[in-house]
């Protein structure tokens, strides 16, 4: 018999345990692709339950949620693409400012500011989804936007281009928002616009918007 679990709450124990989902599936005495499905689909036999709620000293019913219950997502991913290839920029042009004539300190120092100000805004992508929206900033979130859930009329995991390049490009079909990686979310909005997450886990993130989509 299938049981709904709460998958958001299993993702956080096992991330504040430092674990894989191959070392809890190990722990459980579960296959990793039972763990995969269980965090982005939620569902769970009895007996996977019973497991999980041993190994994470929980009472099976704290494990338990409603089929439309939507607990909210919130997820950071390091910005570590970015940061390379600014730090790959700044070496750069301290290298070229080191040379006699090339490039005087006041040149420098604004090439460094522009750097340091760039690192901080991109540093990493936050994305959010509570009852009503899909929120998501860049760094400490001086700037943020978002859409309602239901502006959403589909979403798929998809890969972007290297060759697009991080932080907030326009990739032809639409707008890109990313900071990492390859993977992303891409949204279908009702009004025909489109724009696409980056996101190191797409498949949670795409299954906590039609959660939330379903709650509404």
């Amino acid at each position: 018999m299938e049981m709904k679990v709460k998958s958001g709450l299993i993702r956080k124990i096992r991330s504040e345990k430092l674990w894989s989902q191959e070392q809890l599936a190990d722990a459980c005495g579960l296959s990793l692709r039972t763990i995969q499905r269980l965090e982005s689909s939620g569902n769970a036999s009895a007996e996977t339950v019973r497991a999980l709620a041993a190994v994470l000293e929980m009472k099976p019913d704290e494990l338990m949620g409603d089929e439309g219950e939507f607990e909210g997502y919130r997820h950071t991913q390091r910005g570590d693409h970015v940061l390379i290839i600014l730090f790959v920029v700044f070496t750069f042009s301290l290298a070229i400012s080191s040379l006699p004539g090339e490039l005087d300190l006041f040149a420098a120092g604004f090439i460094t500011l522009v750097i340091g100000v760039s690192a901080i805004l991109f540093c990493s992508l936050t994305i959010e989804i509570d009852d009503d929206f899909i929120c998501w900033h860049f760094g400490p979130g001086f700037w943020k936007k978002r859409i309602a859930l239901a502006d959403i009329s589909a979403c798929n995991s998809v890969e972007n281009s290297f060759w697009w390049g991080f932080g907030i490009r326009n990739y032809g079909a639409g707008w890109l928002y990313n900071v990492s990686g390859i993977h992303a979310v891409e949204l279908n909005l009702a009004s025909g616009a489109v724009l696409r997450l980056g996101t190191d886990e797409p498949n949670y993130l795409k299954a906590a918007i039609e959660n939330a989509k379903a709650a509404c």
